[in-house]
């Protein structure tokens, strides 16, 4: 059996914070807006938040998600350290157009 591990994010060294939402509907136009270009494999944390030890914010964005329709930023939270293995409730896959990048699914259960 692989070693669990607690998940830093490349966010977290450049930016001092992980990306997190806290509305499933806003995820693929989230990934699609911001990490489209990003090269590799993303999977999705479902997190219990209460169970972080780290630090968790909500901040509002400063535009409109581009492809959504809602004219508001969205409000998600920003988890200022790292995401401890016994926060993780699951890890689901996320599948991605290739060639593109863009972010078509993620697996629900």
């Amino acid at each position: 059996m692989a070693e669990k591990r607690d998940y830093f994010t490349d966010s977290l060294e450049k930016e001092g914070f992980t990306h997190a939402t806290a509305e499933t509907k806003l995820i693929l136009t989230i990934a699609n807006a911001f990490y489209q270009s990003a090269p590799g494999d993303f999977v999705l944390l479902v997190i219990d938040t209460p169970k972080l030890s780290s630090k968790v914010v909500m901040e509002k964005g400063d535009a409109p998600l581009p492809g959504s329709d809602d004219p508001e930023p969205p409000t998600c939270p920003h988890i200022l350290g790292k995401i401890e293995q016994k926060a993780v409730r699951a890890v689901r896959q996320v599948t991605r157009e290739e060639g593109t990048g863009k972010f078509l699914s993620i697996e629900m259960e």
